[in-house]
C-alpha cells in the first residue's frame, strides 16, 4: 500500500485586528493548508481502500502535528513560526473511497504585531521574540498622606489604626516569548524566580523578578526545507520598583529613596522595644496616657552612646521623622538577564 499525500493550493491567510479585555489593540494571524492524501495499491499487494481509516490518514508524520508543527510556506516561503497547527481534520471523498481530503488550520493567538518572516528562519535568533506588558497593581502601608498628614494611628491617643492606610502602587508585567535551542528542566528551574542581577530594560538591578517560566516544544521549517524542533519560552517578568525614605529625610528629593524592588522589606514597627541600652531586655511598648500596651517606632541600628538596635526611637506625630525605617532582606538570586533574553528591537 502506498499513501502519496500532496498540498493542495486551497489555502487561506487573515491577519486580523483585535482588542484584549483592557482593551489593549492586538494581532491574530491565522492560516489554513489543504492536503490530499491518495492510497494507491504497491506493485504486488491488493488493498481494500476502506480498511484505510481517517486516523491513519491524520497520524502519518508528513502531515503537521497538531500543537507542535507551525505554519511556513514552501511556495511563497513565508514563515510565521509563532502560528501553530491547532486542528487536524480528515475527510474521505464521497465519490472516490482512496482520496481523502485534509485541512489544517493554524493560528498565532493575540500578539503585539504582524509576525511573518519573508525567510524561514536558520536559528532561533532569527525570529524576534514577542513582547506584551500588564499593568497590575498592590496596595502598600503608608504612614504619611500625600499631603503630609499622619495616618497610621488616632490623634491624641497614638493608638494605632485597627486597619492600616495603604496606597495602590502600580506594578507592570512584562510577557516576552522567544524560541531558543531545545531547553531542559534544569534551565526552566535555574530561570524562573530570578532578578537582574544587571541594568534591564533601562531599569537597575534588582527591579526585574522572572516568574515561572513556560515551555512548549514546536517544530519550525529552517531555510534549508529541514524541520528542527526548538522551545517557545515564555517569561512572565514582573517589575518592582517600590521604595522609601529613611526617618527625616527629605521625601521631595529624589536622591533619598532607599530602593527596594524585589527584596523583602519590614518596618521597624512593633508593640515591643528593648528596655535600655546596658540590661537589652525586652518589655511591651506601654502609652504613657492609658497605660496601654502601644505600637511604635523601634531604632535600625545602635545609636551611641545611649541608644541600641530594638530601643523605641520617639517622633512627634505629623513630623518629617514619624514614619518607620524598614529592613531588607534580598531573598531571591540574581542572574544576568541578557545572557539569555533577547531584545525585540534588534
Amino acid at each position: 500500500m502506498i499513501i502519496d499525500i500532496k498540498e493542495t493550493l486551497e489555502t487561506s491567510f487573515s491577519i486580523r485586528g483585535e482588542k484584549s479585555e483592557g482593551g489593549k489593540d492586538l494581532v491574530n494571524h491565522t492560516a489554513t493548508k489543504s492536503y490530499r492524501a491518495v492510497v494507491k495499491k504497491g506493485a504486488d499487494e491488493s488493498i481494500r481502500f476502506a480498511e484505510v481509516t481517517e486516523a491513519d490518514i491524520a497520524c502519518d508524520y508528513r502531515l503537521p502535528i497538531v500543537n507542535r508543527t507551525t505554519w511556513h510556506s514552501d511556495r511563497s516561503k513565508y514563515s510565521m513560526p509563532f502560528a501553530v497547527c491547532r486542528t487536524k481534520d480528515v475527510v474521505r471523498s464521497p465519490s472516490a473511497g482512496n482520496v481523502f481530503n485534509i485541512v489544517c488550520n493554524f493560528d498565532t493567538g493575540p500578539l503585539e504585531t504582524e509576525q511573518c518572516l519573508q525567510e524561514a528562519p536558520k536559528e532561533p535568533s532569527d525570529i524576534p521574540p514577542q513582547v506584551s506588558f500588564e499593568v497590575g497593581s498592590y496596595e502598600r502601608v503608608i504612614f504619611q498622606d500625600k499631603e503630609g498628614k499622619p495616618c497610621w494611628r488616632l490623634p491624641g491617643t497614638n493608638t494605632p489604626f485597627q486597619n492600616p492606610i495603604t496606597e495602590t502602587i502600580p506594578t507592570m508585567t512584562l510577557i516576552l516569548t522567544q524560541f531558543e535551542e531545545k531547553l531542559e528542566f534544569q534551565d526552566l528551574l535555574d530561570r524562573s524566580f530570578k532578578v537582574n542581577e544587571n541594568e534591564y530594560r533601562e531599569k537597575p538591578a534588582g527591579s526585574w523578578m522572572i516568574g515561572a517560566v513556560r515551555i512548549t516544544d514546536q517544530d519550525v521549517t529552517l531555510s534549508d526545507g529541514s524541520v528542527a524542533t526548538w522551545s517557545k519560552v515564555t517569561y512572565p517578568i514582573l517589575l518592582s520598583e517600590r521604595y522609601y525614605y529613611e526617618p527625616c529625610e527629605d521625601v521631595t528629593d529624589p536622591e533619598n529613596k532607599i530602593f527596594i524592588g524585589h527584596k523583602q522589606s519590614q518596618p521597624l514597627v512593633d508593640s515591643f522595644k528593648v528596655k535600655d541600652a546596658t540590661s537589652g531586655k525586652v518589655v511591651p511598648m506601654i502609652d504613657t496616657n492609658s497605660g496601654n500596651v502601644t505600637t511604635g517606632y523601634i531604632y535600625k541600628e545602635d545609636s551611641p552612646p545611649s541608644y541600641v538596635k530594638g530601643m523605641e526611637r520617639t517622633a512627634a506625630p505629623g513630623g518629617n521623622c514619624d514614619r518607620p525605617d524598614y529592613l531588607l532582606f534580598k531573598t531571591q538570586d540574581s542572574i544576568d538577564f541578557d545572557s539569555f533574553l533577547r531584545d525585540e528591537n534588534e
